[in-house]
């Protein structure tokens, strides 16, 4: 595997939804059944621990409160910039 990942693109961009209900109208009935049986509430498992080093990049961590569409929107042109080691 190559070390070079010029114009590679990270496809596997998870944004912050302020709540289940919030993403009600991208799902259909299976899924919004689903949600609403188990009761759930929130994105955060065991699996994926919030905080977690390995689940996020360190310059995407925010608080909850951040989970706003207005700036979500902004999204793009960050995933877009290549990260710069620090």
């Amino acid at each position: 595997m190559s070390d070079d990942w010029t114009g590679a693109i990270d496809c596997d961009f998870h944004p912050r939804a302020p709540s289940a209900r919030a993403l009600w109208p991208y799902m259909d009935e299976h899924w919004r059944d689903t949600v609403e049986v188990r009761g759930i509430d929130t994105w955060e498992t065991i699996a994926y621990p919030p905080n977690a080093p390995l689940t996020m990049r360190p310059d995407w961590r925010a608080s909850s409160a951040d989970a706003d569409p207005v700036k979500a929107a902004g999204a793009t042109l960050t995933l877009l910039e290549r990260p710069r080691p620090r």
